[in-house]
């Protein structure tokens, strides 16, 4: 801030001149630092922090271009290093908040590695995030055939149970994954074959920290979801793509979002309707926390 006060000064036409004042490169560096900070710390800075002052920066800002006059000048300066201490304070506030798994995942892995394993697009959106709210208890990760979805959010530093009838294709996995970045999350993995038509549901009330359910529908398994995910616990859930027939076994539009909704807080959801016209079927998208 005093660094700034005294370009100010510097930048003073003592003579009343203010062209004089409009043309000093310390004038226009100021003028440039201040329209910067106020659109970056809009897209980065808590709105709390910005939404007060912004109105008066710009009009300060905007009045000491046009006249570069003294009275005018200290107040400019002052809410210039003010953007500035905000912006810095956004995004040490930023790092601060963005999940560990997150910072890991964009600091490690790079296109090979992903493309190596595969995940859905809605996973490595909200695996941090998954991870980070599960605080600790496991991810369930329902019907997950070769562990793609479950390796990742493994590697971001989640535990995860992996449910599913035949193993082998995971089995099949972790040795693919051996020698890779993506060794030491699979020993964070928890294989259990379980038919999920047939056999009992084994998880305790409130014990899982999420649950990924990435194409495989059984809306009789919403309710044990519902109850075995501890609350803010997050639920990810894909169904397949419109394909050939596929149309045929995908839900109702809407019938998704009147199951779930009561439960879980569906802070995404998308539908795309699938089959030929007369048919009310959609694939979906779902992300929400436990309510």
């Amino acid at each position: 801030m005093c660094l700034f006060a005294c370009a100010g000064q510097i930048c003073r036409d003592r003579s009343g001149d203010s062209s004089r004042a409009r043309s000093h490169p310390a004038f226009r560096i100021l003028i440039s630092i201040n329209s910067s900070a106020n659109w970056v710390r809009w897209i980065i800075c808590p709105r709390t922090l910005c939404a007060l002052r912004l109105s008066k920066c710009l009009q300060i800002s905007r009045s000491a271009t046009k006249t570069g006059s003294r009275l005018e000048w200290s107040p400019f300066c002052f809410h210039s290093a003010l953007n500035l201490a905000q912006l810095a304070f956004g995004l040490v506030r930023h790092l601060a908040y963005w999940p560990a798994g997150a910072r890991r995942m964009h600091s490690t892995l790079d296109a090979r590695d992903l493309a190596r394993l595969s995940p859905t697009a809605m996973v490595r959106r909200h695996a941090a995030q998954m991870v980070a709210a599960a605080a600790g208890r496991p991810i369930l990760d329902i019907a997950c055939g070769g562990g793609r979805n479950a390796v990742l959010v493994a590697y971001l530093g989640g535990s995860v149970i992996c449910v599913d009838n035949d193993l082998s294709r995971l089995v099949a996995q972790f040795t693919r994954l051996k020698d890779t970045v993506f060794a030491e999350a699979c020993s964070r993995i928890t294989p259990l074959a379980l038919d999920l038509i047939r056999d009992e549901w084994p998880f305790q009330a409130q014990s899982a920290g999420g649950i990924l359910n990435i194409h495989f529908l059984r809306a009789a398994l919403f309710p044990v979801f519902a109850s075995s995910t501890a609350r803010g616990g997050c639920l990810l859930l894909e169904t397949v793509q419109n394909r050939g027939e596929n149309y045929l076994t995908l839900p109702k539009q809407g019938a998704l979002r009147s199951a779930l909704e009561p439960s879980f807080a569906l802070d995404i959801y998308s539908e795309r309707r699938c089959g030929p016209d007369g048919h009310d079927s959609v694939s979906v998208q779902l992300f929400g926390p436990r309510r």
